[in-house]
């Protein structure tokens, strides 16, 4: 019995990281909140985030055929 995946586009990870990686460079580059002022708090919510959308999700994500 073949796992069922789900399309990348449909994955709450993917997006929480696309948005976190686009909050980064967009704070970087206009200074509203620069990430090399506080790293670890960053890196935190990240992690955290990234730990509760683990906990929540329970497809595999997969690459179409």
């Amino acid at each position: 019995m073949a796992t069922e995946t789900k399309a990348w586009y449909q994955s709450k990870t993917v997006w929480f990281n696309i948005i976190t990686a686009g909050l980064v460079a967009v704070g970087e580059l206009s200074n509203v909140f620069p990430i090399t002022k506080h790293p670890a708090v960053y890196t935190t919510i990240i992690s955290v985030g990234n730990i509760i959308l683990r906990l929540v999700t329970y497809k595999p994500v997969g690459l179409p055929e």
